[in-house]
């Protein structure tokens, strides 16, 4: 007989765990959940988030878009990681901003160096 699919409620409950836990619990979590396949949207969910040694946003966002893609979800699911990968797109359009925000900044201070070192 092959395995069964987890139920909805088991689906709804791995899901909950990963939207409560808190960052620290987060790795025994992605132990407890990384090599269960039954639990791809969990899985991806909590790849989307950092606190384990599992978290990869760019594979969570392919693994997100891949079950939109091909998975038979519920609306509730599909809602949940639609919101998610909107939710990773900000962020990391806000890191690509930051990062060369930072860079600016570098250079910057490079800049006011080397024309402070040419006062003297």
């Amino acid at each position: 007989m092959p395995p069964q699919p987890p139920s909805a409620s088991e689906t709804e409950s791995a899901i909950d765990a990963v939207i409560a836990a808190p960052r620290e619990s987060r790795q025994a979590l992605w132990d407890s959940l990384k090599t269960d396949r039954d639990n791809d949207i969990a899985l991806a969910l909590l790849r989307s988030l950092p606190g384990h040694a599992g978290h990869a946003p760019t594979t969570a966002r392919e693994q997100m878009q891949a079950l939109l893609d091909t998975a038979q979800l519920a609306l509730p699911e599909q809602r949940l990681l639609r919101l998610r990968l909107a939710d990773l797109k900000r962020e990391m359009h806000l890191e690509n901003e930051l990062q060369q925000r930072e860079q600016r900044l570098k250079s910057l201070i490079e800049i006011e160096r080397d024309l402070q070192g040419g006062v003297r």
